[in-house]
């Protein structure tokens, strides 16, 4: 008896989600790094400093170069004027007529007391050639706790520029940014898997 082999039958397969392309996963891995240094530096240099009583300020010329150069964001925490010793950064508030306001940022190299109290600091620029005016009390900011090298550089250009509000709106777009990519990441990711279970059934057992 001649017997036919019946044809085997083939189910056709599902393709499954494509693999990531090299330029999504670079794409996705700068996201989440610019997010997470985004993220970093306003907890180092905003929240911290506010929970803390602190103040975080901007580097914006070379008189403490080279240890402190241009573009570094500085914080402080408030601390007793007899506290201070030669060799401490403290930020002090100076007179208006010497730069409009804008706190200075120097290092201390002498601390006179009266009477077991501090009466005044002498501080100077690491590259000037000569200590400041004579620093009262009154005047301290605080001392420098820590630093973030060059975090402020585009504080720096801003300010030089004559465009100080430009850095605040940049730094704005940039997490924006940062949050879109990851929210679109994040929904590309949930659909492919999405696509995928229903594309690979569990076969029945």
């Amino acid at each position: 008896m001649t017997t036919l082999a019946m044809p085997e039958i083939i189910e056709p397969s599902h393709p499954s989600a494509a693999p990531k392309s090299l330029r999504s996963l670079l794409a996705d891995t700068f996201t989440y790094v610019a997010l997470g240094s985004a993220l970093a530096l306003l907890v180092a240099g905003g929240v911290l400093p506010a929970l803390t009583g602190g103040k975080a300020l901007t580097v914006m010329t070379g008189s403490m170069a080279p240890s402190l150069p241009p573009g570094h964001i500085l914080v402080y925490q408030p601390v007793p004027a007899d506290s201070l010793k030669s060799g401490d950064v403290i930020a002090y508030q100076p007179d208006t007529n010497i730069t409009g306001g804008i706190p200075i940022t120097h290092r201390v190299i002498e601390v006179d007391s009266n009477d077991g109290h501090v009466s005044q600091i002498i501080v100077q620029g690491d590259a000037n050639p000569a200590p400041d005016k004579p620093v009262k009390p009154g005047q301290i900011i605080g001392k420098m706790v820590y630093y973030i090298p060059f975090a402020g550089m585009l504080r720096v250009l801003a300010f030089h520029a004559g465009l100080d509000w430009l850095a605040n709106v940049v730094c704005l777009a940039i997490v924006g940014y940062c949050l879109l990519m990851w929210a679109r990441g994040t929904r590309r990711r949930r659909g492919s898997t999405g696509q995928s279970a229903q594309t690979d059934p569990t076969p029945p057992s």
